[in-house]
């Protein structure tokens, strides 16, 4: 886990974050969690996959993946990218193909490696640029552009952005101190503001007297993988005042329609046009935090939301109680089942149970708007450690049998869902 302190200004970190929102309940479709957590039980991967597919990358000195990898499918193909590099691997063979673009301040380099927004229907991926831009590549490692952001430094706490469609995208406005009067923009690939939503509900607002940020792998323990990308803690002077904001993930996709959910709100909304409607509402009951409390340290005890994911069968969004007790913290992974509306509700440290073909334990961390599988990322060290605490392969599934020489050294591996 990293953990920086600063002091005082946000904008000099050129982040993000948090939220803003209404309330609204969208009559039946509700899912009941309150009623669901008197009875956490095991997640087994049967309950929701036909199938599990176990995918080893390639591993030369021109593709070594670093740490705090995320996944995404294209089509036949696997894209990893990290901070420092962004490759592309075949889906079916692991086999590396190529990297996509660069670091550099030159006329074709990102700032850094991390996707911004991935388009897999259009086979386009977007960089952060240097300044207020995004840096466009595509599948085939060519440069497509650079994307201006209609905003100001001042206004850089947009940081979670999404596609429309092949000419539009929109950005989130995080509101970490409660000032934000905005809550999303739209604009063109040209970087065109096209309309921009208000942030209309308030909530009380503070000054800043510290920052913390975290990010990593080992960050995920404590707060869910939804961390891994960023985290901020900001605190006020007085203790009980306190902001909890994540970087990413308040957008997702599913087939043309995208989707939008802010922390502290309970409401998935689709976005039509420029319009937000409510689609969906997660009930949390007596969990609910609610969204004029949201810097109140005492509401810990309730439900914070931190990433939803989704296909055509199910939901599936983690969540953490006890936000701000080192001691009493917990995390959750839930699974709603959208065709018999069930939810059930497991312990997120012990992943989902895989009873398929017996092996590690499953944590979903992305899943494709196009063909609704899901991809999860295993680190070569515990694909090592579980073999040698399992000597006895020989009923494993061919696909798991292949891995047994994989060593520590070797790139993830990873594991699709279906």
């Amino acid at each position: 886990m990293k953990k920086l302190y600063i002091t005082f200004i946000l904008s000099a970190l050129g982040l993000l974050v948090s939220c803003d929102s209404s309330q609204k309940s969208v009559g039946d479709q509700s899912i009941d969690v309150a009623s669901a957590m008197s009875d956490i039980r095991e997640i087994k991967a049967s309950e929701y996959f036909k199938q599990l597919r176990y995918v080893a990358l390639e591993t030369s000195d021109s593709c070594l993946v670093g740490g705090n990898p995320s996944v995404y499918l294209f089509d036949d193909k696997i894209l990893i990218s990290t901070r420092e590099e962004c490759f592309l691997f075949d889906q079916q063979s692991g086999r590396f193909i190529r990297k996509i673009g660069h670091i550099g301040n030159d006329s074709k380099g990102y700032r850094n490696a991390e996707c911004q927004i991935v388009n897999e229907s259009d086979g386009l991926i977007y960089f952060p640029g240097f300044g207020t831009e995004l840096v466009c590549y595509n599948t085939d490692g060519l440069f497509i552009g650079r994307i201006p952001l209609p905003i100001t430094n001042k206004d850089f706490t947009m940081l979670d952005y999404t596609y429309l469609n092949k000419d539009t995208l929109a950005g989130f406005y995080h509101n970490p101190t409660g000032n934000e009067k905005n809550r999303l923009i739209f604009f063109t690939k040209t970087g065109e503001r096209i309309d921009e939503l208000p942030n209309r509900q308030e909530s009380p607002s503070f000054d800043i007297s510290k920052i913390e940020v975290f990010n990593g792998e080992g960050v995920t323990v404590s707060y869910t993988p939804a961390a891994a990308k960023g985290m901020l803690i900001l605190s006020d002077k007085d203790p009980e005042t306190v902001s909890t904001l994540f970087m990413k993930y308040a957008f997702w996709r599913l087939n043309q329609t995208t989707y939008f959910k802010e922390i502290y709100n309970d409401t998935i909304f689709r976005i039509e046009g420029t319009t937000l409607i409510p689609d969906r509402y997660i009930d949390l009951g007596e969990y609910h935090w609610p969204y004029a409390k949201r810097f109140d340290r005492k509401q810990d005890k309730n439900i914070f939301i931190t990433q939803c994911l989704e296909n055509e069968d199910l939901l599936l969004f983690r969540f953490i109680t006890k936000l701000y007790d080192e001691d009493g913290r917990k995390q959750y992974n839930a699974i709603y089942n959208k065709v018999n509306q069930t939810l059930t509700i497991g312990d997120l440290t012990k992943g989902i149970t895989d009873d398929i073909t017996r092996f590690l334990p499953l944590q979903p961390l992305y899943v494709s708007p196009v063909t609704g599988e899901l991809a999860g990322i295993i680190p070569a060290a515990k694909v090592c450690e579980w073999f040698e605490d399992n000597n006895q392969t020989s009923t494993l599934p061919e696909s798991i049998r292949l891995l047994k020489n994989t060593t520590e050294e070797d790139n993830p591996v990873i594991v699709l869902m279906n």
